[in-house]
């Protein structure tokens, strides 16, 4: 909240305040237009999706059935025949899968019949024809285990979902902060690419200022005939080139801004170029340590996938292996049966039977496994060259970074004695410029020692300030690199 709060202060302080755009809000603006972040958060998102879509895995199951019937039996033997059966079964149940792999249900089943017919008994010492109707009663209560010996032993495939969806939760955010620090960078780069192009615009700027200045003197030295005519068209010449180059500067730099308008509403901003000196100085104090590539984000990565390869290695391993259960079923059974038989030249007979809490049950092993099983062995191998080709992976990057960390050093010392020598430089040509004006002043040299000085004063300044945006580029680049 904190972070938020002091954001929104810095947007309102551009708005209200002055058109200076600072970097950390500048790369705060970026961030929450690019859209190559959001493509990285909704990776992150859908990755956690599916951790919820693994634990479903768990959700307890409910099952719910009923129908009705009706059916005319054949009766080929005895004294009863049915003449039709009508009735409901129906039954309801609770189902769930424990993180062992054990599969465990439990229900109830009602079933009841109600059933007429007819009835011939010719046995003494009775003997009738009658009807008869029937009414059945049939609870069950029903209990039903199952466990897996060896295909998903005891929950391994059951488990490996959860947890490789984890490990991929896991590789998209590093993914990301490994690409949103990548994507940054370029704008990081980009604001004191900007900078620099102001800077150099400065110092054309004052260059053409002092540019003028001596155009104007040298036109009244040739109205006072003590300095030729060409001597001012070199002068207006090297005037002319100042404004052509500050020109190109103007174009870069719309250039530049248009890199980044669509993410921020660019019209009258302007960078703050005293954060060019301070990252600058920042670069060059800098204490440039690096870690073993072991010890990376990268490295993490590229391990995280393959431990992600090695347990899929065994779930294909697994899924290779007999089918074998142990399971068991329980029934707790209830009846109630209700006749009444209605003879012929007799009373009704009534008869109730009951029976409660009787128990079946069954228990045993049972095997299934397909011969050949082509597809799985075809898989494992599959994954051994996936995990080959992430060991080559990682040997790869890995020497990708040991290369690009001797660059970092090499071009780091290279940039810091090409600063010292354009200084010295610049220091020598000011110093021979000074001279050459106060000999110009008294027309014992002509002007175009004086140009060639100046021209050589500014193209070292621009050399410089593009050689401090290099060391500021470095910088920004090790920052980025110690945090891959």
């Amino acid at each position: 909240m904190k972070k938020i709060i002091i954001f929104l202060v810095s947007i309102l302080s551009i708005n209200l305040y002055s058109d200076q755009l600072d970097f950390n809000t500048f790369i705060e603006l970026i961030k929450q237009k690019l859209p190559d972040f959001k493509k990285s958060e909704i990776n992150v998102a859908k990755a956690e999706n599916n951790i919820k879509k693994e634990n479903s895995i768990n959700d307890i199951s409910l099952s719910i059935s009923g129908a009705g019937f009706g059916k005319s039996p054949f009766t080929d033997q005895g004294d009863t025949y049915i003449d039709f059966s009508s009735g409901f079964t129906g039954s309801a149940g609770l189902s769930n899968v424990f993180a062992s792999g054990t599969r465990l249900y439990g229900g109830v089943e009602y079933t009841q019949v109600h059933s007429w017919g007819s009835l011939k008994k010719n046995e003494q010492p009775m003997s009738f024809d009658g009807v008869f109707t029937a009414d059945s009663y049939d609870p069950v209560i029903k209990i039903t285990i199952a466990q897996p010996l060896l295909y998903n032993w005891f929950g391994f495939l059951d488990r490996f979902g959860k947890k490789d969806a984890l490990k991929a939760l896991a590789i998209e955010k590093m993914k990301k902060e490994l690409s949103d620090d990548a994507y940054m960078l370029v704008y990081q780069k980009l604001y004191f690419t900007w900078i620099q192009l102001k800077l150099n615009g400065s110092v054309l700027i004052k260059t053409i200022e002092n540019a003028k200045t001596l155009e104007q003197q040298t036109l009244q030295k040739v109205k006072n005939g003590v300095a030729e005519n060409d001597d001012y068209e070199r002068v207006r010449y090297m005037l002319l080139q100042y404004n052509q180059a500050n020109s190109k500067i103007l174009q870069n730099e719309k250039m530049i801004i248009r890199e980044f308008s669509q993410y921020i509403n660019s019209e009258n901003l302007e960078p703050n170029t005293e954060e060019f000196e301070i990252f600058f100085q920042n670069a060059l104090s800098n204490d440039y340590k690096f870690e073993d590539f072991d010890k990376t984000k990268t490295s993490a990565l590229l391990n995280v996938s393959k431990e992600r390869l090695n347990e899929l290695e065994k779930v294909y391993k697994n899924m290779n292996m007999p089918q074998l259960n142990l399971f068991g079923m329980l029934d707790v059974k209830f009846h109630k049966y209700y006749s009444d038989i209605n003879p012929d030249g007799y009373d009704n007979i009534y008869n109730t039977r009951e029976n409660y809490g009787k128990v079946d049950f069954t228990a045993g092993l049972e095997l299934k496994h397909p011969l050949g099983d082509t597809k799985n062995k075809a898989l494992i191998a599959e994954n051994k060259l996936l995990l080959d080709e992430i060991t080559n992976e990682y040997t790869k990057t890995r020497n990708n970074y040991e290369k690009n960390k001797d660059l970092i050093e090499i071009q780091l010392n290279t940039i810091k004695e090409n600063i010292n020598y354009v200084n010295d430089k610049i220091k020598s040509l000011q110093s021979r410029y000074e001279t050459e004006k106060k000999k110009y002043s008294q027309v014992r040299t002509d002007t175009y020692s004086l140009i060639d000085t100046d021209n050589s004063i500014t193209i070292e300044q621009t050399n410089l300030l593009s050689l401090k945006n290099d060391l500021i580029s470095l910088y920004l680049e090790y920052l980025n690199f110690v945090k891959q």
